[in-house]
C-alpha cells in the first residue's frame, strides 16, 4: 500500500558486503520500499556469496529503483579494470543503472608523499571505466572525499555523470559549501555516514540543513 511507504530525505543508500552477508535480497528490497528509498549503491567483490547477494538483489529489484554496482578495490588501476569487472560474475547488466567507483586512493599508504601521482591515476581508472560504462549502456558514478581539491574534483566531475562527495567526521555547513560550491550541483550527491549521528533523526536534520548547497541529492 503506498500509505505504508514513509518518505526518506535522502534518496540513496550504500549497501556494504557486510550488510549482503547478513541480510537477503527480500529484506533489502522492503526495507528500501518502506523507506522509499530510489536507489541502492551496493557492493561487489569476488566473495560467493556477496556476488550471490549481489545477483539476486539485481534480479528481485523493483522497477522504480536503480541499482549501481560499487567496486571498492582502493588499489585497483586503469589496466586492470577489464579483468576485476570479468571477476565479479555479473553476465547480465540490464537491470544494473551504473558503475560506482568507490576506490579511495587517499587510504594507500604512500598517497601522502606522492599525491599527485596517485590521483593522476585514479583519474586514468574513472576514464577507463567510463569506456566500459559507455559500451555497456551504464552511468559512471564515483564516491570521492572532498580533499581532492578543485581542480581534480573538476575534472572528474566531467567524465562522472555523478560524483557522491564523501561529507565525513566534519558535518559542519560552512566546511562543506566552501568545498562543494565551486563545482557542478547538477552532478552532486552528498553522501553522510550513519556513524557520525546519533539516530535517523539526526540524519534527516542535517539533509535538510545542508539543502542550501543545492545538491542534486544526498546518500547514507
Amino acid at each position: 500500500e503506498d500509505s505504508q511507504v514513509l518518505t526518506s530525505a535522502f534518496g540513496s543508500i550504500y549497501v556494504w558486503s557486510s550488510s549482503l552477508k547478513t541480510y537477503d535480497a527480500a529484506f533489502l528490497n522492503n526495507y528500501m520500499q518502506m523507506y522509499g528509498i530510489r536507489s541502492a549503491v551496493i557492493s561487489a567483490n569476488k566473495d560467493s556469496l556477496t556476488q550471490a547477494r549481489v545477483r539476486d538483489f539485481v534480479k528481485a529489484n523493483h522497477e522504480n529503483r536503480s541499482v549501481e554496482l560499487m567496486i571498492s578495490n582502493n588499489t585497483l588501476k586503469a589496466d586492470q579494470f577489464d579483468q576485476y569487472i570479468t571477476q565479479l560474475g555479473i553476465s547480465d547488466w540490464s537491470n544494473i543503472k551504473a558503475i560506482h567507483l568507490d576506490v579511495e586512493v587517499h587510504t594507500l599508504p604512500d598517497y601522502k608523499a606522492d599525491k599527485a601521482s596517485f590521483l593522476n591515476g585514479y583519474v586514468q581508472l574513472v576514464q577507463k571505466a567510463r569506456q566500459f560504462c559507455q559500451i555497456n549502456n551504464l552511468e559512471l558514478n564515483v564516491s570521492i572525499p572532498l580533499h581532492y581539491g578543485e581542480e581534480v574534483n573538476k575534472k572528474l566531475m566531467l567524465i562522472v555523470d555523478n560524483a557522491y562527495f564523501m561529507c565525513y567526521e566534519n558535518t559542519n555547513l560552512s566546511h562543506i559549501s566552501k568545498k562543494l560550491n565551486p563545482l557542478d550541483k547538477s552532478k552532486m550527491i552528498i553522501a553522510l555516514r550513519t556513524n557520525d549521528f546519533k539516530n535517523r533523526l539526526e540524519i534527516e536534520q542535517k539533509i535538510k540543513e545542508l539543502q542550501v548547497i543545492g545538491a542534486k541529492g544526498f546518500a547514507v
